[in-house]
């Protein structure tokens, strides 16, 4: 029988990775190998190097979770306890973002956001984190779809990998 986890409060992500590599004597190779990322990546994630990625916004550790053969949430706890409390408000978008994107928008429409921006009521705020949630819907449905993401990393000139990693450090 393969023992538990530790409890994972006192735990960092990159501490229950690297004992749970030990135990059922893999490498971090192996692990990379199997969410197919980068092995710097994971050396990097084990040794406290990288934040680890929120766990609504990855399938990582679905992937780990099945390799390392570990509770359904245990990976995920770790990672928004080392995250720390729930993120801030979001800030204004700078000056060059909201120029970008009223750019793509109609002449009338722009003039209409830019007008409501100056009561500083939030709405553009909420406007701009609307499209980056549909922006980052976008990049999980081409993370969970290997083969165009294989095909557009040929025509970039990059690894699968690399261009998989690419987008996960976008959707975090």
């Amino acid at each position: 029988m393969i023992p538990k986890p530790e409890p994972r409060t006192s735990r960092t992500l990159g501490e229950l990775l690297q004992r749970r590599l030990r135990e059922i004597e893999r490498s971090p190779q192996e692990l990379a190998d199997a969410t197919d990322l980068p092995a710097d990546y994971v050396l990097g994630l084990i040794a406290g190097h990288r934040r680890p990625p929120l766990p609504g916004r990855t399938d990582l550790y679905d992937r780990m979770t099945r390799f390392l053969r570990l509770g359904r949430n245990d990976l995920a706890a770790c990672a928004r306890a080392e995250r720390g409390a729930p993120a801030a408000p979001a800030a204004q978008p700078s000056a060059r973002i909201r120029r970008l994107l009223l750019q793509s928008c109609e002449p009338d429409t722009a003039r209409e956001l830019e007008r409501r921006a100056r009561r500083e009521d939030g709405e553009v705020t909420l406007l701009f984190e609307r499209l980056l949630g549909v922006a980052q819907g976008a990049a999980r449905r081409v993370l969970e779809d290997q083969i165009a993401l294989r095909i557009a990393a040929t025509e970039n000139g990059t690894d699968y990998r690399v261009l998989r990693l690419r987008v996960l450090e976008f959707l975090d």
